[in-house]
């Protein structure tokens, strides 16, 4: 809700500045090359089943080359095409009297974003506001699950890789495939050379997928990067 909010927020404001401010439509193309703080979660959503979801906060980083292709040049619209690459890790605990259990989870991902962006330029300064939206094609390179649990002072523990079919069949699920499709939505800020961004990156297909007689437990990915770039 919150980050509705704050897309919600900086659509009106950019609708006030296309109708107010002294704004161009500046057409030029543009590179950049830009990293990205990345925090997010891995979520286990469990159908029909009693069990609470699980949520597994992770952080990491992410670096991409980003292209902007003009579309048309009456209006400052333009195909964002590029490459990234991300990677994430982070765990859960959760302790009782005399048990515990810890989740962990490990990512890597290559992905290719393809954004359509419009270009608020203002006359005055070197100052530009790039909202960008559009799917993101994802190529998962590793995906490393690790389950421990201590009870009594015994600590069993169990490391699986999300594409390995006979770790998932170990621990109930299905060989996750290797490409998923997401979203990203975000808005840039250019400075003159310099590019501070954020946008958040959701999945639409699952990560890896549970099944048992009572339930269907599905596992997304959930980012959202915090940007520094520098135009090219």
């Amino acid at each position: 809700m919150k980050t509705a909010k704050i897309f919600a927020t900086l659509a009106i404001a950019a609708l006030a500045l296309n109708t107010s401010a002294q704004l161009r439509n500046d057409p030029e193309g543009y590179t950049r090359l830009q990293f990205s703080f990345v925090p997010g979660k891995f979520s286990f959503e469990i159908d029909n089943a009693l069990e609470d979801n699980i949520e597994i906060k992770t952080k990491g980083g992410s670096i991409a080359y980003i292209k902007g292709i003009s579309l048309t040049n009456r209006i400052p619209l333009f195909l964002e095409l590029g490459g990234r690459l991300t990677f994430t890790h982070g765990k859960d605990k959760e302790s009782y009297d005399d048990f515990s259990i810890e989740n962990k989870v490990s990512l890597m991902d290559i992905a290719i974003p393809c954004n359509v962006a419009y270009k608020f330029a203002f006359d005055s300064n070197d100052i530009e506001i790039i909202p960008f939206v559009g799917p993101n094609f994802k190529f998962n390179i590793v995906g490393i699950y690790k389950y421990s649990e201590t009870k009594d002072g015994k600590t069993y523990k169990q490391k699986s890789s999300f594409f390995n079919e006979d770790d998932m069949k170990a621990i109930g699920g299905e060989k996750s495939k290797r490409f998923q499709m997401g979203m990203n939505l975000g808005v840039g800020f250019r400075f003159g050379g310099v590019y501070l961004g954020y946008q958040i990156q959701p999945d639409f297909s699952a990560y890896a997928k549970f099944n048992d007689e009572s339930y269907e437990k599905k596992c997304k990915t959930f980012n959202q990067h915090v940007t520094l770039g520098f135009f090219l």
